[in-house]
C-alpha cells in the first residue's frame, strides 16, 4: 500500500529531519516496517531555506518543499503523487481541531 503523509518540516519549533519526535515520525516509521511503502512531503517554511534532497531513513522518505507562493508545495505534491500515486494521502496537524 502507498501512503503519502502531509505535514509542517517544523511542527512545535521541531525540525523533522534532523529531530524526529512524536506522532509524525512514529506513524510513518511503524508503517513502513509493517511493509508498506511510506512517503512524507514536509512544507518548509523557515525564512532562510536550504533545499534539502528527498532522505530515505528507517524505510521512510521524507521530501521537503517550500511555499513559493503555495505553489512550491503543491508542485511537489503534484510530483510525488505522478510518480507513485498513494492509496491514502494522510495529513498532520500539530493543532487541536
Amino acid at each position: 500500500m502507498n501512503l503519502l503523509f502531509l505535514c509542517k518540516r517544523r511542527p512545535q519549533n521541531r525540525d523533522l529531519l534532523t529531530r524526529p519526535y512524536g506522532r509524525f515520525h512514529y506513524l510513518p516509521l511503524h508503517l513502513a516496517a509493517m511493509g508498506m511503502n511510506v512517503r512524507v512531503a514536509l512544507l518548509d517554511y523557515a525564512p532562510r531555506w536550504i533545499p534539502a534532497p528527498p532522505l530515505t531513513r528507517d524505510r521512510v522518505t521524507w521530501h521537503c518543499g517550500r511555499p513559493a507562493g503555495a505553489d512550491g508545495y503543491r508542485r511537489l505534491l503534484r510530483q510525488l503523487v505522478a510518480e507513485q500515486p498513494p492509496d491514502w494521502i494522510i495529513g498532520f496537524s500539530d493543532t487541536w481541531f
